[in-house]
């Protein structure tokens, strides 16, 4: 458990990549472009509809029919958040499992408590039209001593415990996923958990290890748990960025500076909703605190401490945009898709346990807008060197453009970011 003054982590969706280019494996997999025709049941293609989902994603196109039509491989996909990985397994799972056996089939796991809500919540949502049953298996959620459910979407933790406890018979498990398993990896306590459950799988089970990025970590849990033959799909390295998304930066006068300009940016901008990310919790809590004193409507979220029932009552009220500004620590980097989202604010330049600077999590901070080829705008506070030189080894890194604009400038960004947002709208309602 991080420190107060430590760098808060998670405890345990961005862009549009219906157009961005992968690298397959085998490279004569081929995409599949309609929901039609994935050989899915016509209930579960009914509950995409009604969803609203009418064409699959490039991931969706690549992922569904490399895992149900290919059950004896095991599955490999990097594909980043708001890229559409989350319908590509939970379509996958839906396909897969026998809603006539009412016994667990399925497990995904998640390392934060909020990913895992939008899994299930997607999952729920898709199986409407199904009698496939979702469980959530998250803390304070009350677990049966019998589950009867086909599909089991839980953090690493909660899964091992529910193992532990006897209530998951695995003798019909068919499927295992893995989302975002580099953050899953990052924390040793996670990996830990990780690394018990996958023995209590039965031989035949299918694995598939979503990531972000395909680090050394990752490279070694794909030799240890996959299983050979396998499908893998990479998006590649060019293809890391953000597109419609105004990327700045702001010099301020010093950290006490950071507060002041707050102010002056929601007085400037005219955007929908914010998130402004820090590196600690007690820094959420200060920053909270400041921005209700200057009657901001703001809420606050973090992991260390902050009871699970809070962090749910946050996303959700979130969501329904009973507040217009969120101030968060990495716990909701990758947590959630809320598209009213117009504008990230790197209060802190996203940095790694080691303190270095971390452009994996830069680009899931700023992927939290400009969601599903949505516009929206990112601002980097920077304070003194150190801060500076952090960004511009993020920057390097994708090789972005981010400029530096002036306080006086923040009128015109807001009005070129609300020129790009009506222009979408319209394109939208055509």
């Amino acid at each position: 458990m991080a420190e107060e003054n430590d760098i808060d982590v998670p405890d345990g969706n961005g862009m549009d990549l219906r157009e961005q280019k992968f690298e397959i494996d085998p490279p004569d997999l081929q995409p599949v472009d309609d929901f039609t025709k994935f050989n899915l049941s016509e209930n579960i293609v009914d509950g995409i509809f009604a969803a609203k989902y009418k064409t699959p994603a490039k991931i969706q196109q690549y992922a569904i029919p490399a895992i149900t039509q290919h059950r004896d491989k095991s599955f490999i996909g990097q594909a980043q958040s708001g890229s559409g990985k989350t319908l590509a397994f939970v379509i996958s799972m839906l396909a897969i499992v026998d809603e006539r056996i009412e016994m667990p089939q399925a497990l995904c796991i998640a390392p934060t408590r909020e990913l895992v809500m939008q899994n299930y919540e997607v999952a729920r949502l898709l199986s409407a039209k199904t009698k496939v049953q979702i469980l959530l298996d998250v803390p304070e959620q009350n677990i049966p001593s019998k589950i009867t459910h086909q599909i089991i979407i839980g953090t690493p933790g909660r899964i091992n415990n529910t193992f532990a406890k006897g209530k998951i018979s695995p003798e019909h498990l068919k499927i295992f996923v893995i989302d975002e398993a580099d953050e899953i990896l990052a924390l040793q306590g996670q990996k830990d958990q990780l690394m018990k459950v996958w023995p209590k799988l039965p031989k035949t089970c299918q694995i598939c290890l979503f990531s972000a990025t395909f680090n050394d970590s990752v490279k070694q849990l794909a030799k240890e748990i996959i299983r050979e033959p396998s499908i893998k799909i990479f998006l590649k390295k060019e293809e890391l960025s953000v597109e419609k998304l105004i990327q700045t930066k702001i010099v301020c006068g010093g950290e006490s500076d950071k507060e002041r300009l707050l102010n002056e940016i929601f007085s400037h901008v005219n955007v929908g909703q914010s998130i402004i990310f820090v590196h600690t919790c007690k820094k959420a809590r200060e920053l909270f605190n400041f921005l209700k004193r200057n009657q901001h409507e703001v809420s606050v979220l973090y992991g260390k401490d902050m009871p699970p029932a809070d962090r749910d009552r946050t996303i959700k009220d979130f969501r329904a945009g009973k507040n217009r500004i969120l101030v968060s620590t990495n716990v909701l980097a990758r947590g959630i898709d809320v598209l009213q989202v117009s504008l990230v604010i790197n209060y802190d330049i996203p940095l790694n346990r080691d303190r270095q600077p971390d452009p994996e999590t830069y680009l899931h901070r700023v992927g939290r807008t400009a969601r599903y080829n949505k516009p929206g705008l990112a601002i980097n506070f920077i304070h003194d060197d150190y801060s500076a030189q952090n960004l511009r080894v993020i920057s390097n890194t994708f090789g972005l453009n981010i400029e530096e604009i002036r306080t006086d400038q923040l009128l015109e960004v807001g009005e070129k970011l609300e020129r790009m947002q009506s222009s979408y709208n319209k394109f939208q309602s055509k």
